[in-house]
Parts: C-alpha cells; structure tokens; sequence
C-alpha cells in the first residue's frame, strides 16, 4: 500500500487541499455572480450579444462592434427587458447583495443605436410605472425583517432620476404608522401620517397600499 495511505495526517491534508480550493474559487469570482452568462436581443432590428462574466460586463453588436464595456461591480446577472414602455429593450444588471430587485439600468437610445445609463436607478429598487402616467414608484425594505420599508415616487428626466414623494412604513413595535412626505431637491417634507393597520385592507398588504396610494395621489406630487 502507498506510504500516503499510512500518514496520520492524511485527512488534515485532504481538508487543507478542499480549503484551498474553495478558496481559490472565492478569491477568483466575485460574491454572488452566476456562471458565465450570455443572452441576445433584437432591438431595433439590430442584434445586441451581452456577456457578463467575472470581468465585466460587454455588449457587442452582430458586427462585432463592442457598444458597452463595464468592470465587474458586483452585478450578479442581467437582462434585456424595456423599462420606459419605448418599443426598445434596455439593459438591467441585477446587484448582488441583501437587496432585492435593485439594478444598474442602461437605456437604450433609439437615435444612437446605443445604451446610456440612468443615474440613480440603483436607488429605487423594483421600480414599476403609475399606470397610464410617465412616473414611477419602487419599493424597499429597510429593515426589521422586511417590516420597516419604503418607496419613492419618481419620475425620468434627462437620464437621471428625480424623487417627488417617500412612504415610510415603520412596523417594528415603536411607531407602527406611515409617513408620508413631499421630496423636493432630497428635501422631505411631512404631509401626512397614518396607523400602520391600513395596509391591511388591500391586496399584498403593503405593496397593494403603495401601489393604490401612488395611482391614486401621483398627482399632489407634482
């Protein structure tokens, strides 16, 4: 029988290559990000290819050209799916992280052929349209095990974000209420508060209120 089979420090050393290993692979992707990922659309009438591995992440076109090349930050995947309701794909990349539904977004600019970024987007996690209107609201949770949460009311301009309006849900036993405030230049001001026991009379609960309360007040925002 080989001499290695008779080492009493056979297991330590087999552990020792296993640690090893897992650390290599640790130190070699970053947290979070899936294998290498590689998805194709048509906007346009042209073919977009991204790729997102533990580089980066790269656009090119069907000719080769590269459209967009960004360092790996943390992103752990991505998707083409229209954000604005254009007609035109645009680019989510997902952030790794506690945060659910929280994104990079690059908007596709039809009379370019090219994406540019929206600034802020980050910041508003699981964004969705005010039906039938050009804003947007998010949602978040901020702690307390998703008991204390939040969203914005915004809207688009010029490839930046800009807030109009904050709920503030506050479920971990102090205040147990709803702050609603007016946003002005990342100014909040108080308008109106309500017991946390209203969310109960709609669908989803919270996210049903939010939603409710952005289609039906978007309006004293502006």
């Amino acid at each position: 029988m080989p001499q290695l089979y008779k080492h009493s420090n056979v297991s330590c050393n087999f552990m020792s290559c296993l640690f090893y290993i897992a650390f290599i692979v640790i130190i070699a992707f970053p947290v979070g990000l899936k294998a290498q990922q590689t998805q194709t659309a048509i906007i346009k009438g042209r073919r977009y290819t991204g790729q997102l591995d533990k580089s980066g992440f790269c656009l090119i076109t069907q000719k080769r050209d590269t459209v967009l090349s960004l360092p790996q930050a943390d992103f752990f995947g991505f998707t083409f799916k229209d954000f604005n309701l254009d007609g035109y794909k645009d680019i989510y990349l997902e952030w790794s992280g506690n945060m659910p539904d929280r994104y990079t977004l690059y908007l596709f600019v039809p009379s370019k052929g090219n994406f540019k970024e929206l600034t802020g987007f980050s910041e508003v996690p699981s964004a969705k349209p005010v039906k039938g209107t050009v804003y947007y609201y998010s949602y978040y949770p901020s702690g307390c095990a998703d008991m204390t949460w939040g969203s914005d009311l915004f809207y688009v301009k010029d490839y930046k974000i800009f807030k109009l309006g904050n709920i503030k849900g506050d479920g971990c036993g102090i205040k147990d209420d709803i702050s609603i405030f007016r946003v002005r230049d990342e100014k909040k001001l108080l308008i109106k508060t309500l017991p946390l026991i209203t969310i109960k009379a709609y669908k989803d609960n919270k996210r049903g209120y939010i939603k409710h309360y952005w289609t039906n007040n978007y309006s004293k925002f502006i």
